[in-house]
């Protein structure tokens, strides 16, 4: 039996929120994401900021009518579905909703 692997790419991410909206404020953070195509995973350092993270994500989501989002407690995990995206698209429209979302995120690696 021959297991096909798929090419994902790594993303690690420091960030604060001087809002305090996603992160609590004065907190600095590391985000570490799995992107394939058409798919993504996060988590924080911390669970808890993963899912105060998911529950903001998925609300907004259901305020423009979208179900693209899901939070995994027991992984604590937040994936999230991109149709039709490469994981290169993926990559770069995650670190301008970063930046559009006036979070201070400084990359890491990948």
């Amino acid at each position: 039996m021959v297991e096909e692997r798929v090419e994902v790419i790594k993303l690690k991410v420091g960030m604060s929120d001087p809002q305090g909206k996603l992160i609590p404020r004065g907190v600095r953070e590391n985000m570490s994401a799995e992107i394939a195509d058409g798919v993504s995973t996060f988590s924080f350092k911390n669970g808890r900021n993963t899912k105060r993270f998911a529950m903001i994500v998925i609300e907004l989501e259901k305020q423009r009518g979208a179900n693209d989002t899901i939070y995994n407690q027991r992984l604590q995990k937040i994936i999230t579905k991109y149709p039709d995206k490469t994981k290169e698209e993926i990559r770069d429209l995650i670190l301008s909703q970063l930046k559009q979302m006036g979070i201070n995120a400084k990359e890491y690696g990948r």
